[in-house]
C-alpha cells in the first residue's frame, strides 16, 4: 500500500517515513491554519484519510495574545453503503499525535475514536 503526504504548502509527496510526518506535524505546530493529510491509495480499516490541522486562538484586537493551541485530527470514514463520515478531535499532546499518525501509515491501524465527534460528510443516494 502507498501513501501520499499532502500538506497546506500545496505539496503532494509519496510517503516513505514515519520521519517525514514527524517532521510536517513540528513545521505546523503552532501555526494557525497549517495541516497535513496522509492518503492512502487504499482504504485502511474503512478510512479515507487521516489529516492534523493546528489551531491557535488569540484573544485581542490589535496585540494578540494566543490563549490556546491545539491539533485537530480528522478521520474520514467510508461506510459499507458509500456514506463518508469526517471524526475529529482535538489534542494538545503532540507525542500522542505523532504515534497516532505515525500508526495510521506503519501499522495501518485506526485510533480509538469512540468519544470522537462524528459528522457527515457526504450521503450517497444510490
Amino acid at each position: 500500500m502507498n501513501f501520499t503526504l499532502h500538506t497546506d504548502m500545496d505539496e503532494n509527496y509519496p510517503l516513505n517515513a514515519h520521519e517525514q510526518i514527524e517532521s510536517e506535524i513540528d513545521r505546523l505546530t503552532g501555526v494557525a491554519g497549517a495541516f497535513i493529510c496522509i492518503e492512502p491509495d487504499a482504504l485502511v480499516g474503512g478510512s479515507v484519510f487521516m489529516q492534523v490541522s493546528c489551531v491557535v486562538k488569540t484573544k485581542g484586537l490589535f496585540v494578540k495574545k494566543k490563549v490556546a493551541e491545539f491539533y485537530q485530527l480528522e478521520v474520514q470514514m467510508q461506510e459499507p453503503n458509500g456514506d463518508l463520515y469526517l471524526h475529529s478531535t482535538e489534542l494538545t499532546d503532540k507525542h500522542m499525535l505523532k504515534n497516532i499518525m505515525c500508526d495510521y501509515f506503519e501499522k495501518r491501524r485506526l485510533p480509538d475514536m469512540r468519544g470522537w465527534v462524528r459528522e457527515l460528510f457526504y450521503e450517497n443516494k444510490n
